[in-house]
């Protein structure tokens, strides 16, 4: 495998693209309902399946040459937590919020709101984004098992894992499987009582970080030189895929949440974006790539900013006639606020965070050869 330490500047990107698709399509809601800008992101939760993808491939590639299973935990928990709270934090407070001690520990889990609703959100979280996370969470207790298990095979383990899961899970408890769409999960009753849990590993939604794992493995692992012949096969193949993927987006064909809908959008674009990144074929816009560093407090802090703004009623917006003008400024008001809002978690939470994390993993290691020096 390449050096896990060299930046995948494609990946970093797709972040960006992903984070903005989903944000605008929450902050569409602030614009006029017949407005193009409205129904332009009318589909942008496409953008949560793709970050379920790129986190698979992540977590692979940073885990090629660290092999501690205490490690991949204490970065990942510091990675995850502190922006979370934080954020949560944020809508308790500006938003009005209050919980009580039990909902705001659910809150931070995170927890979803209801089990025997509909996968895959089951009604979301208290922090509304948050419902992804715990997806996000899931994988990664699974990825630490395999891990722990082989770190050789940690991807293939961990996929062997995940699909007899959900396979099993839905097989057991519905009688019948369905891997392709979202919506698919056990149907676990409330006389099962913290079984219901059981839910968020059988929604089929948890194969899409097989496919970034995969991706993975085809990105270290395959050889594919800068020559004509290659460059002229990805302008064909990128010209293929947004033939299927701008008109479905735009038309609202083949959508939904899950491999069968928006995880197709995903993968090719995904395949497109790691073959010019193998051939250097694009000059990634870097604008773009420091979105994708502030993404996921962006994906946090959008809502909650929205709502902030939503509750100070701006009346400035209704004086413009134009509602396409109106959409794009109100759509553009709240995207900048929430991003200067995630830049200032990103410099003053997620960044300390991180460093404290290898502040800790280098001190416990110090500790060890010290211990073992004995």
């Amino acid at each position: 495998m390449q050096n896990s330490k060299k930046e995948i500047h494609s990946i970093a990107f797709l972040r960006g693209i992903a984070c903005l698709f989903v944000a605008l399509y929450h902050l569409k809601s602030s614009a006029p309902h017949d407005s193009i800008f409205y129904n332009l992101f009318k589909f942008g939760a496409f953008g949560v399946d793709l970050f379920f993808m790129i986190s698979g491939f992540v977590i692979v590639i940073a885990t090629t040459n660290d092999k501690r299973v205490d490690s991949f935990f204490i970065k990942r928990s510091f990675r995850i937590y502190p922006p979370l709270v934080l954020a949560v934090l944020f809508q308790i407070y500006f938003n009005n919020k209050p919980l009580l001690f039990s909902e705001f520990i659910s809150s931070i889990i995170p927890l979803h709101n209801n089990y025997t609703g509909n996968a895959p959100d089951y009604g979301y979280s208290f922090l509304i984004v948050a419902w992804s996370i715990t997806y996000e969470l899931a994988f990664y207790l699974i990825f630490m098992i395999s891990m722990w298990i082989s770190h050789r095979y940690r991807a293939l383990v961990c996929s062997i894992i995940i699909i007899l899961s959900v396979a099993g899970s839905q097989a057991y408890f519905n009688g019948d499987v369905n891997l392709m769409f979202a919506w698919a999960a056990p149907i676990v009753t409330e006389d099962f009582g913290s079984m219901q849990f059981m839910r968020v590993f059988g929604c089929s939604i948890m194969l899409e970080f097989i496919v970034g794992m995969a991706l993975a493995y085809a990105f270290t692992n395959v050889r594919i030189v800068d020559s004509a012949r290659n460059r002229k096969a990805l302008a064909l193949f990128t010209v293929m895929s947004a033939m299927y993927v701008i008109p479905s987006y735009l038309g609202g064909y083949n959508r939904g949440i899950g491999l069968a809908g928006y995880g197709t959008w995903s993968v090719l674009i995904l395949l497109t974006a790691l073959w010019a990144e193998k051939i250097n074929a694009v000059n990634w816009n870097r604008k773009m790539i420091f979105v994708g560093a502030i993404s996921y407090s962006l994906y946090l802090f959008h809502i909650p900013v929205h709502e902030v703004i939503k509750s100070l009623n701006p009346s400035g917006f209704d004086q413009i006639k134009n509602i396409e003008i109106r959409a794009v400024c109100i759509m553009l008001f709240e995207l900048t606020a929430a991003t200067m809002v995630a830049y200032l978690s990103y410099l003053f939470i997620e960044n300390p965070s991180i460093k404290l994390a290898r502040y800790i993993l280098n001190y416990t290691c110090k500790c060890r050869v010290a211990t073992s020096a004995k």
